[in-house]
């Protein structure tokens, strides 16, 4: 449900930007005419007045209306929101000047309202949206796939770590540690990485896709989901048309296909970054109690596939419930805890079997110290590495003991430059945020993703420079959700979030995923808003 501004002024200008205009218009004719029962047939309300009224409507046309207290909220056709007249819309308040509606070209607030359409798989234009999403992802990915990375060697990394243990466990010998394995023939239990993604991989091997191709065309499937998840979500906060936008951004955008060929958890947290923004709206347009426990389990299951989105706990849910307009503060308390303990459910069983699998405490992985440890030396901290990681790092060797005790140690050796070298410590933190965001030597950081990274030449050209086309037009999106009474929470909590990552660990553009995948979104929305201008100075002329 979509809530009402906050910032409307007894007399607002208010302009409806419709998906589906006919429903409008229809719901005009039947609350324009004060008929209740009519109005209940068209509109489910969620607050009715003593009595209420809409002045002419017309959804690609501004009008002037009050605002009155108390409000009614109504889904008008497949779904717009807006505060309407109170009794007499021209009946002035106690204390206040008579009404008198504003003169064209007058000052007024001006407020843009959404209207969300129906049921996407009743849409029948939209199934064929979804549909054109679906092939252009999924040719995009399968090309270049084959194409790019084919090829590729797995080497001792990532790649290797998740498409080895994915075979082991599809054996059922469990999180076992695949380069250990690989070298010793030892099974030993390794949290190295949240499990998600491994278990993903793992089922498509029971089923026969065991090859690396066969992982990467597996991931190259979540992929399309995550493009079509994305134009899903598109479609509820701007129509039809922003959900095609937005779902062909995603489906053609490097920064997330370059992942799906790497066999990286990459693929697998865009899509579960794609399902927690659903998940985040969801709740925020229709708050209930059991939404904000599935915003609570999805935050959860991004956690299992990139550790780092735990911080999403502090910086969405908090914010977003607490904001929630209409609710008492101990409902919104309620909603909150709801979240947290939801959330803990799903991490729980990871969290215990690590805490009985190790010698030193791990929760959710034992990679932080790795991470600190590569991150933090005297080539990291000034040079052409500055904000990067380099081999040149870490300790000479590592101590005896199971892989949370060589964590442990690892963390200690990070902690203890950073805390030596605490002046130098700032310029190191603007020169990782300038890295992942491609504002501080992004030409050098498509060298260092073609060759440490592996992710391409061509591709990461492709994808800084398309980058750099989104990133103003997501600005531009969020101004026009703003515009409309949309929450921006969502994506501001990922900019937070991911910056967090780089500052504490270094820039590299696969950090940047979660907003990679807002930036899809909301520059779908912006393009939208353009063809929407462009398009009513013309119905405008007509009529």
């Amino acid at each position: 449900m979509y809530g009402p501004s906050d910032h409307c002024s007894s007399q607002s200008r208010i302009r409806l930007t419709s998906g589906n205009a006919s429903h409008v218009r229809g719901m005009q004719r039947f609350v324009g005419h004060g008929d209740r029962r009519k109005a209940r047939a068209v509109a489910r309300p969620v607050r009715w007045s003593h009595s209420h009224r809409v002045q002419s409507i017309d959804p690609l046309s501004s009008v002037s209306c009050r605002v009155g207290s108390p409000w009614l909220l109504l889904r008008l056709g497949p779904g717009v929101a807006c505060r309407v007249v109170h009794g007499d819309p021209h009946a002035p308040r106690p204390g206040e000047p008579p009404y008198e509606p504003a003169a064209a070209g007058a000052a007024a607030d001006e407020l843009d309202l959404h209207v969300a359409p129906g049921p996407w798989y009743r849409d029948r234009g939209f199934r064929w949206v979804a549909l054109v999403v679906v092939v252009v992802a999924l040719s995009v990915r399968a090309v270049t796939t084959l194409v790019a990375y084919q090829d590729l060697p797995l080497g001792l990394d990532d790649n290797f770590y998740y498409h080895e243990q994915a075979r082991l466990l599809a054996e059922g010998e469990g999180y076992a540690n695949p380069f250990v394995y690989a070298d010793t023939g030892e099974l030993v239990a390794t949290a190295q990485h949240p499990p998600l993604y491994s278990t993903y991989l793992a089922a498509a091997t029971v089923l026969g896709a065991d090859t690396p191709l066969a992982h990467r065309l597996a991931s190259a499937l979540l992929g399309v989901a995550t493009a079509l998840v994305l134009a899903l979500l598109a479609r509820r906060l701007g129509g039809n048309r922003a959900g095609l936008l937005a779902g062909l951004i995603a489906a053609v955008y490097p920064n997330l296909w370059i992942n799906d060929g790497l066999i990286l958890s990459e693929s697998l947290y865009a899509l579960t970054i794609a399902v927690l923004m659903w998940a985040a709206y969801a709740l925020w347009l229709q708050p209930r109690v059991w939404r904000a426990a599935v915003l609570g389990a999805a935050i959860s299951i991004a956690t299992l596939t990139r550790s780092e989105a735990v911080a999403l706990f502090a910086f969405l849910a908090p914010p977003l419930i607490l904001w929630l307009g209409g609710l008492a503060l101990r409902v919104r308390l309620r909603y909150l805890l709801v979240c947290g303990l939801a959330g803990l459910a799903v991490l729980s069983p990871w969290m215990i079997r690590n805490l009985l699998s190790f010698d030193e405490p791990v929760l959710l992985s034992s990679g932080s110290g790795y991470v600190l440890d590569i991150a933090n030396c005297d080539t990291t901290y000034s040079g052409e590495y500055l904000g990067y990681w380099h081999t040149d790092c870490g300790a000479p060797s590592w101590p005896a003991g199971d892989e949370s005790v060589i964590e442990a140690e690892l963390r200690a050796d990070g902690i203890g430059y950073i805390t030596a070298h605490l002046s130098e410590l700032p310029v190191v933190l603007l020169a990782r945020t300038g890295r992942l965001w491609d504002l501080y030597r992004p030409f050098q950081g498509v060298e260092l993703n073609t060759f440490f990274e592996r992710r391409g030449e061509i591709p990461s050209w492709l994808g800084l420079f398309m980058y750099w086309v989104l990133l103003p037009a997501t600005v531009y999106g969020l101004v026009v959700c703003r515009r409309r009474s949309i929450t921006i929470i969502p994506p501001i909590a990922l900019a937070l979030m991911v910056t967090m990552t780089a500052a504490m660990a270094f820039g590299i553009t696969r950090y940047r995923v979660p907003v990679d995948v807002a930036l899809a979104l909301f520059a779908g929305l912006a393009f939208d808003a353009v063809l929407n201008r462009m398009r009513s100075p013309r119905i405008a002329a007509a009529s």
